[in-house]
């Protein structure tokens, strides 16, 4: 469908669309018809990780001094530059439907946080607000998309952009491998490779509640659904290995 292979596809599901990236060029593809038109082409490689916002695709470009986020307009076919990033393999992009673009430079453990707003139908930075940047190896927005679940491999923190609060929740001995968000933003579950804990964010007496809900030889990973009742997780406890579920209330 390109003429060459496509190194990343991503598909957009408010606009119904599929789109790939070669080395320095996006297509808009047409499974059914095998088609592929490119929409934008560039003059330096892309890094494999792009994002794609209503009319909008971020991407960054490999320069030889330092990495660019673009941003592209599929509508005014126009390119903006939004930010100076270092020179790095591995970024990845938090999806949100906010007025925030949150990037990661996973090879250094940088958080960038960038406010948007909406003018004349197209997305500007706010060159008013610097951009944020935190020590994060990824992030989770809430419900709300006001707040951020903010965590490395040993220390976890929240931010809430409606007071600019930045919170540590806990430094630990061990790596946390996953953090979410339990409904009303008032717990966070924490995976850690033999524990799920849930952590109580209301403080009582200097402390934090938290309650080991989950121990197992070995933990991978953990989904919750949407009723905030059932959490599956994959693992290993003895002979036992696969995924399996608990019911939580």
């Amino acid at each position: 469908m390109t003429e060459d292979s496509p190194r990343k596809i991503s598909w957009d599901h408010r606009a119904n669309q599929l789109y790939a990236l070669t080395e320095q060029t996006f297509y808009r593809l047409d499974p059914e018809a095998q088609t592929a038109d490119s929409i934008h082409q560039t003059e330096k490689e892309i890094a494999q990780e792009f994002y794609i916002e209503d009319n909008d695709i971020y991407y960054i470009e490999k320069l030889e001094q330092a990495n660019v986020l673009y941003k592209y307009n599929l509508s005014f076919q126009t390119t903006k530059k939004v930010l100076d990033l270092n020179i790095s393999k591995d970024y990845k992009f938090i999806k949100s439907n906010n007025n925030y673009l949150t990037i990661i430079d996973t090879s250094i453990e940088k958080l960038y946080l960038i406010k948007k707003i909406i003018n004349n139908l197209d997305y500007n930075l706010i060159n008013l607000e610097p951009v944020k940047e935190f020590n994060a190896s990824n992030a989770v927005w809430d419900q709300s998309e006001t707040q951020l679940i903010l965590y490395n491999d040993f220390e976890i923190f929240t931010y809430d952009t409606n007071t600019n609060e930045e919170k540590l929740i806990n430094r630990y001995g061990q790596k946390i491998l996953k953090a979410q968000w339990y409904p009303k933003n008032n717990y966070l579950l924490v995976l850690f490779d033999e524990s799920l804990k849930i952590i109580d964010l209301h403080i009582e007496n200097g402390l934090r509640n938290v309650t080991e809900i989950l121990k197992f030889e070995k933990l991978n990973d953990f989904h919750l659904d949407e009723d905030a009742e059932k959490i599956y997780f994959s693992g290993q406890n003895q002979e036992q290995k696969g995924i399996f579920k608990i019911i939580i209330r």
